[in-house]
């Protein structure tokens, strides 16, 4: 009788601990970065603005954050009970797929590559190219509505910035990604690789508002717990 009192015990204490929320993080530099657990461990551009909007809230503690490849993440969020996941591009395509709970900024999605001479003045043209992405990403999405689903010139990536290395060494033509994006990529590989091959800015792809989100059927009192935190209103 002791041991199954001892054991209703624990499992309250523990439901008592639980976090209300669990964010599924998926390193993308500079946006997003692990620089530790929990709530403070989140780094980068948006990740520093996630986690002092959670802190000065006071509510740190009801937040869980999971580490994970940017799909799973996305996979996880809209299954998983008051998941959320940030920087996500808002589409119409995810408008109401996601619950948009606060805005954290606005980004721009370029093509680039080592030849100069690419010049894509229709976007039919991206069929001649070998492409790299970040699965999951809104550039996956719309490569494929572009190319077909069964494309076979074009292959995602887990981690975005080893599309750069593929660009350098000429496994692939066009690499797409936000600037800021490339941008620490290039930076982190010259650092190493002074004299390494120029890269070239093609063609703008995609202007993207980035957002914390959740799945759209998240309980409203939480939804609004979140945007309250976030200072944003329902839209």
């Amino acid at each position: 009788m002791k041991w199954i009192l001892a054991a209703l015990v624990f499992a309250f204490s523990h439901t008592l601990n639980a976090a209300t929320f669990k964010i599924f993080a998926a390193e993308t530099p500079p946006f997003l970065e692990k620089k530790g657990d929990g709530v403070d461990g989140l780094s980068g551009l948006f990740g520093t603005i996630v986690a002092e909007k959670i802190k000065k809230s006071g509510k740190a503690k009801e937040f869980e954050v999971v580490w994970v490849p940017w799909k799973r993440a996305l996979h996880e969020t809209l299954k998983t009970r008051n998941g959320l996941f940030f920087p996500l591009a808002r589409s119409a395509d995810r408008e109401k797929i996601y619950a948009w709970l606060g805005h954290l900024g606005a980004v721009e999605s370029w093509f680039y590559a080592t030849d100069p001479k690419i010049k894509l003045e229709s976007w039919n043209e991206l069929k001649k190219y070998r492409i790299g992405f970040l699965n999951g990403s809104m550039r996956d999405d719309e490569l494929h509505k572009i190319l077909g689903s069964k494309a076979t010139n074009i292959e995602g990536l887990n981690e975005d910035s080893i599309n750069y290395k593929k660009l350098i060494y000429g496994r692939i033509d066009l690499w797409t990604t936000q600037t800021e994006v490339f941008e620490t990529a290039e930076r982190d590989y010259k650092a190493k690789n002074p004299s390494s091959r120029k890269v070239y800015a093609i063609k703008k792809f995609l202007d993207q508002e980035v957002w914390i989100a959740s799945a759209a059927n998240m309980e409203e009192k939480y939804q609004e717990q979140i945007r309250t935190i976030f200072g944003n209103t329902k839209n």
